[in-house]
């Protein structure tokens, strides 16, 4: 049998799935989705073949989720501003 992987306690099942249904961001309505599948007793098989992340993607997620808490589930490519521009504006 697959063993259950062990999901922090920050938002109880209702409220992860509430953020799943009402995420702006599709990637971070997928991130609720998978903590939230996971922790109403799904497997990282069966939320990897519904969500089609890979494993590792999720392992990776769910470390995030449970040092992080929600601040964990945010797509981080949008707080990357990048580096300053060497152009001066004149």
């Amino acid at each position: 049998m697959p063993k259950q992987i062990a999901i922090a306690s920050h938002l109880s099942t209702e409220e992860l799935f509430v953020g799943y249904r009402q995420a702006i961001e599709p990637s971070q309505g997928s991130h609720y989705q998978i903590i939230w599948l996971l922790k109403t007793g799904k497997t990282i098989q069966e939320v990897s073949q519904v969500t089609e992340y890979s494993k590792i993607w999720i392992y990776q997620l769910v470390k995030r989720y449970n040092k992080n808490g929600v601040g964990g589930l945010s797509n981080k490519r949008y707080e990357n501003l990048g580096k300053a521009s060497l152009l001066s504006d004149i």
